[in-house]
């Protein structure tokens, strides 16, 4: 009888059969990081207000909610909707709009409502993927190179606008670049419910775990949004275009160095309190990148150890979900994961957005800080009284 396989080759045996769909994200994630560069300049060469830019994100974070609530309810009888080739030719159709005009909200309106509804679904269908191809012992690091290969991409989408601009190049090297990424993404199969999906069931799902849907909130709010204005922090600060955009590079660094580590930590210690240390942690740095008033690599290194802590709560909240759901009801859970993840994205820029107008730069992060805050103590509360576990036949999907 043969020996079992050590587990990091094991490990690397799962990254290699799922090289297809690391290389999606890696791709859609460029892409997006992209478009996010662009739109930080048109809020600069435009002069828009931190409210204007608010309003763009609400309302791309409003159609990811909707389809992340529609996808596994639609999916089981209308799959072709969400078809990867589609998603690629409506990618591509949406970001030409471009070539009208790089300076009008309303433009940048419909693009981000159209693109984050369909890379939503995008990110799911990979996700699912993942984890139906992992084992319980795998599967948080599996993901976090997942999330290691989107950040990566992110990353780079500012950099590859430094170098072209904000110029027609880059709005049809951003098309082709989503087109590969969606066309490489593969439908999972998904598991069929004995029985009929309702209301009633699939909102036991978000009862019986109020605080990892939090969690999943502030982790949209404290990644996504973070890195969406921590571009225009640096331009209120004061720094050069390129310094203010390469600070979207160092906060997602820091999600690319250390999301494996400390996903291999959290697999050796308990979730709760490791989620505690994170929220702490987060407040900690985001509060100290106020002191720094200019571009220097204190504030870089600060930055990407707030970019660390941040992207980790996201794989925080997906670790729970793996523990807590198998079945169809995990789809369903990845699906509320993706929800309340893109509220957080949706409600951070607004509330981001005001604080700016009314504060300046230092409204950001004082925001940031209070919501976190007040994720930390309902975190301690959590401790001391613990939500009870509920397996996925409580929701009466099977």
């Amino acid at each position: 009888m043969s020996k079992p396989l050590p587990i990091n080759n094991n490990i690397l045996h799962h990254i290699r059969k799922l090289s297809p769909e690391y290389m999606a994200a890696f791709l859609i994630s460029l892409a997006e990081g992209m478009l996010l560069a662009m739109i930080t300049v048109a809020f600069s060469r435009y002069s828009w207000t931190g409210s204007t830019l608010g309003v763009v994100f609400v309302m791309a974070g409003f159609a990811s909610i909707i389809y992340s609530f529609i996808y596994p309810i639609i999916s089981y009888k209308h799959d072709w909707l969400f078809s990867p080739r589609l998603s690629a030719i409506s990618l591509f159709a949406v970001t030409s709009l471009l070539f009208i005009s790089t300076g009008s909200p309303l433009v940048w309106i419909i693009i981000y409502i159209i693109k984050s509804a369909i890379t939503t679904v995008l990110y799911l269908q990979l996700e699912l993927r993942i984890i139906y191809s992992s084992q319980k012992d795998t599967c948080v690091r599996l993901l976090a190179v997942f999330y290691i290969l989107a950040i990566l991409g992110f990353a780079l989408g500012p950099i590859l606008i430094n170098i072209f601009s904000m110029s027609n190049t880059s709005i049809i090297l951003t098309s082709l670049i989503f087109i590969l990424g969606a066309y490489m993404v593969k439908k999972p199969k998904l598991e069929t419910p004995t029985t009929r999906p309702t209301i009633r069931n699939i909102l036991k799902i978000v009862t019986h775990y109020k605080y990892l849907w939090l969690i999943c909130f502030i982790a949209g709010l404290s990644g996504e949004s973070v890195d969406t204005f921590i571009g225009v922090y640096g331009l209120l600060k004061g720094f050069e275009e390129t310094q203010a955009l390469m600070l979207i590079t160092w906060f997602m660094l820091g999600g690319i160095l250390f999301q494996y580590p400390l996903s291999s930590l959290m697999d050796r210690s308990s979730k709760r309190y490791f989620i505690i240390i994170l929220l702490f942690f987060s407040i900690l740095v985001g509060a100290t990148t106020l002191y720094w008033d200019t571009y220097s690599l204190i504030m870089i290194l600060n930055v990407i150890l707030w970019g660390s802590a941040c992207y980790m709560i996201a794989i925080a909240g997906l670790a729970l979900i793996g523990s807590h759901f198998s079945g169809v009801a995990r789809i369903f859970a990845i699906s509320f994961h993706a929800l309340f993840y893109n509220a957080g994205t949706m409600v951070g820029p607004a509330i981001f957005g005001y604080s700016i107008d009314l504060w300046g730069e230092e409204g950001f992060i004082t925001a940031f800080s209070v919501l976190l805050l007040a994720t930390l103590a309902f975190g301690f509360l959590n401790i001391i009284q613990p939500e009870k576990e509920h397996r996925e036949t409580m929701t009466g999907l099977e």
